[in-house]
Order: C-alpha cells, then structure tokens, then sequence
C-alpha cells in the first residue's frame, strides 16, 4: 500500500517519530510537542517533520503546526503497536502528556500574583518568562493541553488535574472566549470531589460557577456551582470560601436579573470578608457585586458610593490587596463608575472616568473591558457632539470586540459608528475634531 511504500523511503529517525504520533494528546502539534513523544532535540524533529510531509504523512495546513489525518493515524498506530513494546509506548504517551501538564502549570501561573515564584520547568526550550510568551503557548497548545488534561482525568490523577486547573484561574480571565473553560473546572471540581478535598471542591466550583456565567451564559448552572460550592465551604468550615460561595451566587443571580436576591448575599460576602481580612475577596469581588446589586435595585447613588469606595481602596497601599490585583480592580472600579455615569445620561463624568482609566496598562490584560469602555466613551462623545472621538473610540471598540472573537458585539457597536458617519460628512466643523 501507498503508506507502507512511503514509510520505506523515511530516514530511522523520520519513521520512529511517525509511528509515535498518534501518542500525542490534542489533534495537532509543533516541532516542539512532536520531539517530546519523538525523544529527539528539537532540530532532527522538525527535519523529520519536513521528510513526513513531504512524503504526504502528515499534513500541515498552516505554519509550524502539523497533524495526521485520520486513516494515516490509525495506520501510524498500527506500525507503533507492531513494534514497540507496549509498556515503551505507555512511557513515551506519559511523557508527552507530563510535558504538556507540566508546561501547562508553568504557563499558567505566570498570571498569579500571589506566585513568588514559577515552579521549576526542566525543559528551558520552553520560553514561559514573561506573560506574553506563556500566552502565547497556552493558546498555540490549547488542544494539546486540554487533551492531557483529559487523560489525567480518565486515568485518576486527580491531584494532577486540580492543580492544572487552579494554575489556569487567573490566566481565565484573559482568554474568556475560548470557550472550553467549563470543561476544564467541571474536570478539576469532580477531581476535587474524589479525592474528598472540601475546600478545593468549593474553590473549584466557584471557578466552574464564573465559567458557566461568563463563558455560556448559563446562570442557572452558576447558581447551582455556587450553592453547591457553599455546601462544601461548610464541610471544610472555611468562612473565607463560605464568603466567596455567596459572592459567585450573588453574581449569578444578578446576570439572571435576580438583583433583590443578590444584594443580601453580596453584604453578607462583604461581612465574610471583613471577618477573615481578605482584601482580594472585599476589594476585588464583593464590593462590586454589591455595588451592581444597589445599582439595579433602583439605589444609583449608593452604587456609586461603593464603586467609589472600591476604587479607593485599591488605589490605597493600606488597604489595597497585591499590586497586581490592586491594578486591575483600578481599571474594574473605574469601568464600574463610568458605566453608572452613562446609564445616567452623565456624559462628561463618562469621558472624565473612562479616559484615563482605559489607558492604563491592566486595562489591555482583559480585552473585554477595554472594548467595553472605549464603546462607552465612543456614546458619551457622540452625546456630547464629539463626533470624530466618538468614532476612534468605536473603532477601537469593534477591534478589541473582533480580536476576541465577540462578533455579536462587535456589530451592535458597527451600527451604532455608522449612524454617525452621515453627521461627520455633513459638518466641516466636525472634520478638525470640533
């Protein structure tokens, strides 16, 4: 057959590299992950790469990412299982799926700003040493590692899959629209249920409960984490998590219009975490929650008294939580505020919170914020006759909406910027920014 004939024509490292393919989680690689399972350095990999594809063995439809169609694959681990032995393919399959997890752990805390330091990485072909970079590998190996993640599950390594989901908490946040976030806590929430760890269930399903908030749209699913996540708080008898369970539930309620619900529970996580001194839960989460509760209960001005008080104490190094976290709540409390300023028809207050804040650098870590405050002053200014920022702002808007995927968005934010474009055509004035 056409396959074995060309497997003839491949150099030894070339074939071994073939037949261990199919080992690899995820559905595709680069020469990187492909010398992992290969056991070769990374040079000879991608040469045997280039001998697989040129002999139409493995397919590679876009720059350094390769993958092997379905009938080569089953053809590929047929060769693999007539010779090597089998307990030589489950090492080479356990090394690639600990290199992916690994790596996965590495990437991943380089978000957390309570890590002092990245755990140890043996493969220093890896660059992982600045967030951009494990960025970068998080997305490019996102199959590959979610794959993995998989396995360990299936395989009953729970610890290991707790602690890949926990490495990815923070990074979340910043790649919300990728869409798999749900699997990856149902998988380290169940793990932490079977290995009978109460406060690591509870943690992880607050973070499935923000998962099926954000992410699906499901505050059904998000009330039912968190209440169940409340449940194991109080098998753990930890009042910190007990306040981060009322604070999710109370964001779940409120994207499912439950706001009467929600308040009570935000001030009671506010009280919670007063009690145990947890700035990051108080300064970061609940007074934001609770403000949008007072908010949509008809009370603006107590809102805006606790968006203000938020943003005050994060931008106070006494009472701040890490700088890190301080920073981004800077950004959240000031989007907070000037959203409260455009549902109230404030427009200058709108420019003159949202102006600055869309500027500084935590705003660009997550992208949706960013889009959602240059959208708010593209409205402001357009109210307030600005018509040429209006128009720089939507377009940043629309950017930021596409570069993530948020099309729906993105469109409403289209329409409204060409409503504009007639009135900028009709008013010389208007083309010297007037």
């Amino acid at each position: 057959m056409a396959f074995e004939l060309s497997c003839t024509r491949l150099s030894g490292a070339a074939q071994q590299l073939f037949r261990r393919l199919p080992l690899m989680p995820g559905p595709h690689c680069g020469p990187l992950l492909a010398a992992v399972p290969a056991g070769l350095p990374e040079a000879d990999t991608e040469d045997a790469l280039g001998e697989l594809v040129e002999f139409g063995l493995v397919q590679s439809g876009f720059t350094a990412r390769y993958r092997l169609h379905d009938l080569i694959r089953i053809f590929a681990r047929r060769r693999l299982e007539q010779e090597e032995a089998e307990d030589e393919r489950a090492a080479v399959e356990a090394r690639a799926v600990n290199w992916l997890l690994d790596t996965a752990i590495v990437a991943g805390r380089r978000f957390d700003p309570a890590c002092a330091a990245l755990p140890e990485h043996r493969d220093d072909r890896v660059r992982l040493d600045t967030p951009e970079a494990a960025q970068q590998w998080l997305t490019t190996e996102a199959d590959s590692w979610l794959a993995a993640l998989e396995l360990a599950a299936a395989t009953g390594k729970w610890r290991r899959v707790v602690d890949v989901a926990e490495a990815m908490h923070w990074f979340s946040d910043r790649w919300i629209h990728w869409g798999y976030w749900p699997r990856v806590f149902t998988l380290s929430s169940n793990a932490a249920a079977e290995l009978a760890d109460h406060a690591a269930a509870a943690t992880h399903l607050n973070y499935l409960s923000w998962a099926h908030n954000t992410c699906l749209g499901d505050t059904a699913g998000a009330s039912e984490c968190a209440r169940r996540a409340h449940a194991e708080t109080v098998k753990a008898g930890d009042l910190r998590l007990q306040a981060w369970a009322d604070s999710y539930l109370a964001v779940a309620l409120l994207k499912a219009g439950d706001a009467h619900g929600a308040l009570p529970l935000a001030a009671r996580a506010m009280r919670g975490f007063r009690i145990v001194n947890d700035r990051e839960g108080m300064v970061m989460h609940a007074l934001s929650t609770l403000g949008r509760a007072l908010e949509r209960t008809g009370k603006p001005d107590r809102a805006l008294r606790a968006y203000r008080q938020r943003l005050a104490l994060a931008s106070d190094p006494a009472t701040a939580p890490s700088p890190v976290i301080a920073g981004t709540t800077r950004v959240s409390a000031a989007r907070d505020i000037g959203l409260l300023h455009l549902a109230q028809g404030r427009w200058r207050e709108v420019v003159e919170t949202l102006e600055p804040a869309v500027a500084w650098e935590p705003a660009s870590n997550i992208p949706q914020w960013q889009a959602q405050m240059y959208a708010a002053l593209g409205r402001a200014r357009r109210e307030l006759g600005q018509l040429r920022g209006a128009l720089a702002d939507m377009d940043r808007a629309i950017a930021i909406y596409q570069q993530i995927g948020d099309d729906n968005t993105a469109q409403t934010v289209r329409a409204l910027r060409n409503s504009l474009n007639p009135a900028l055509a009709a008013s010389p004035a208007l083309s010297t920014g007037q």
